[in-house]
């Protein structure tokens, strides 16, 4: 989102294929960028931020996990 309007994104959900979207399309009301992001031309650092969308979504939908410190897939320093 860095160095973009929200009147240029939307969030997709209930996304299956982008080829045939039948989704929600939510537009975004407002978002935070993480203050330690950080760019250069190799990668991107501390590259978070959350996204406040402008109505909620479906009760069908679940929120996706983030891996807990101890899991194996979780990095490692």
């Amino acid at each position: 989102v860095f160095g973009r309007t929200s009147s240029n994104i939307q969030i997709l959900s209930k996304l299956h294929d982008t080829r045939q979207f039948s989704g929600d399309r939510h537009d975004i009301k407002r978002w935070y960028i993480y203050p330690e992001y950080r760019f250069n031309d190799s990668f991107y650092l501390n590259d978070i931020a959350i996204v406040i969308v402008d109505r909620p979504f479906a009760p069908d939908l679940q929120p996706c996990c983030l891996p807990s410190a101890f899991s194996a897939s979780y990095p490692r320093p």
